[in-house]
């Protein structure tokens, strides 16, 4: 008995950090001619199973709770084209904004309208929160550097002489504070450059479960599994596209 009690303990633990990490797709719908889109399925999958919503009367929909991390948004309705934004990028904790689509009427084609999604330096929800995700972190000049990453997202953040603590606006060296994964840390010198799914860098409006701070707040995010489906998914798209460039070009040469 008391093994199941520890045991239901430890998931009830576990089911109550995934939530409190967890985020929210939010956005709208419009017709051709601009007007909401009630009954459109809008939806991401997860290992095989479909999370999501339908639009409601004024088109608006919100999908939630999302582990962080990249997703494929799906949009489906009868007599429209499939509408498809890739990489949508989901904080944790966080509320993603799709900017408001619209979708065409017309015959369904093999293939849907796809849009590349791009994350927004600076959330508009909160101007003071700034996120860079880990493909964009992998094209930064020392990116295995994060204090110098972290440094390079804004003007307003600067680096110790010891290379180790970030100051934001102007705060002391060890005002701010450092958070992997949801634990804090006392510093980013033990976090590899490599598998950080996003960094999202708080020089003001901090939230308040953060606590009082007088610096800012950097949290940091591995990447999940499904990070690095989607980057093999990716790879492995751009190889089949180079084969048949390839062999496009030995049949014009034929």
């Amino acid at each position: 008995m008391k093994k199941f009690k520890l045991i239901l303990s430890i998931l009830l633990f576990s089911y109550s950090l995934l939530n409190a990490q967890s985020g929210t797709i939010k956005g709208k719908v419009l017709d051709e001619d601009q007007y909401p889109m009630p009954n459109v399925h809008v939806y991401v999958e997860v290992a095989g199973n479909k999370i999501g919503d339908v639009t409601d009367m004024d088109g608006n929909y919100t999908i939630k709770p999302l582990s962080p991390g990249k997703y494929n948004l799906m949009m489906s309705s009868i007599g429209y084209q499939d509408k498809i934004i890739s990489g949508v990028y989901v904080k944790p904790n966080g509320l993603t904004f799709i900017k408001t689509l619209s979708m065409h009427q017309g015959v369904k084609l093999a293939q849907a309208d796809v849009i590349a999604y791009r994350v927004p330096l600076i959330d508009p929800g909160n101007p003071s929160e700034m996120t860079t995700t880990g493909a964009e972190l992998e094209n930064m000049p020392d990116s295995r550097n994060l204090p110098n990453v972290i440094r390079n997202l804004s003007s307003d953040i600067q680096v110790s002489d010891g290379g180790n603590d970030i100051i934001i606006r102007g705060s002391r060296p060890g005002s701010s504070s450092y958070y992997v994964d949801g634990v804090k840390v006392d510093d980013l010198s033990s976090v590899p450059g490599t598998g950080i799914g996003s960094i999202s860098v708080y020089s003001g409006g901090i939230p308040a479960k953060f606590g009082d701070l007088t610096g800012g707040v950097v949290v940091i995010e591995s990447k999940t599994y499904f990070d690095f489906l989607n980057e093999h998914e990716a790879r492995e798209r751009k190889r089949k596209e180079m084969n048949e460039e390839t062999e496009s070009l030995f049949n014009i040469v034929e």
